[in-house]
């Protein structure tokens, strides 16, 4: 599918241009968001969504950046946010769902962003257990997931989403491991229709999953998209110890299935470990 493109605008960075009102349009008024929040700039959006949260801000808030200064990834890790080429949004939103099960819409989030790269720019995406999209075999989004819980039950979830659209080239320390929309097409994306198109789609896989509020009816398909399926992977726990396993995919909860070198059937429970290729980030 080509880049959607406002004829109106004149210049070569149209692509650039997004607002509040952009997003909003898109938007359906049977999707899960209530309300979108746009910053030029800020630290991190899920940071945003974790203090409106706690300040009382009602409802299902989608929050937008142009830019972070402080985005953060999973594991501590920071996330890289330039100005104006990615995609930078947090989903504030309240499930009636028992706080253990948190962990699912992570894996609920990336089924539906790979869904909605496929629909904006024709793209076969892949998942790596249990929170990055990946293209060519390299990282296109990264995903984080945050919540408060009171006693069993979720107060809240924010879910990060960080998305490389229109960057054009990469740090050489990172040109391994990281893409974007632009340099798997060498085309220029708008950002609201992609933004509006995952969130399409996570109010469709998330009405599913709160019927089961398990994983059963997405087995089959998270695992024709996990990347790690049948291969050789590193699992790196929260000691120093390693377990070199082969991943099979995931189980109704989420969990990743691995087997070890001795034959042995594992399951790996997102958060508590980091799962990676034996010789590269696959």
């Amino acid at each position: 599918m080509s880049p959607l493109r406002d004829k109106s605008l004149r210049n070569e960075d149209w692509y650039i241009c997004m607002n509040q009102a952009d997003i909003n349009k898109k938007l359906n008024k049977n999707d899960i968001i209530e309300s979108v929040i746009y910053f030029d700039e800020t630290d991190s959006t899920n940071n945003q969504a974790k203090a409106a949260a706690k300040s009382g801000t009602p409802g299902n808030v989608l929050y937008v950046a142009g830019c972070q200064t402080a985005g953060k990834g999973s594991r501590g890790r920071n996330w890289v946010s330039n100005a104006d080429d990615g995609i930078w949004m947090s989903l504030l939103i309240r499930p009636q769902l028992e706080a253990d099960k948190a962990s699912m819409l992570t894996l609920v989030t990336a089924l539906a962003v790979s869904a909605a790269i496929k629909n904006c720019t024709g793209i076969d995406s892949f998942i790596k257990w249990p929170n990055d999209i990946v293209i060519s075999g390299k990282k296109v989004c990264g995903i984080l997931t945050e919540m408060q819980a009171n006693d069993r039950n979720i107060l809240f979830v924010v879910i990060g989403i960080g998305i490389n659209v229109n960057t054009t080239h990469f740090d050489d320390e990172i040109s391994d491991k990281a893409t974007s929309l632009f340099c798997e097409t060498g085309q220029k994306f708008d950002k609201a229709e992609i933004i509006a198109e995952i969130i399409h789609e996570f109010t469709r896989y998330f009405k599913i999953f709160m019927e089961t509020k398990n994983l059963n009816k997405f087995i089959d398909e998270y695992n024709s998209k996990l990347i790690n399926a049948g291969k050789e992977v590193k699992v790196y726990g929260t000691s120093e110890n390693v377990m070199q396993a082969t991943a099979l995919g995931i189980d109704e909860e989420g969990r990743l299935l691995v087997k070890d070198t001795n034959g042995k059937t594992v399951s790996v429970v997102a958060g508590e470990v980091s799962v990676r290729g034996l010789y590269s980030y696959v």
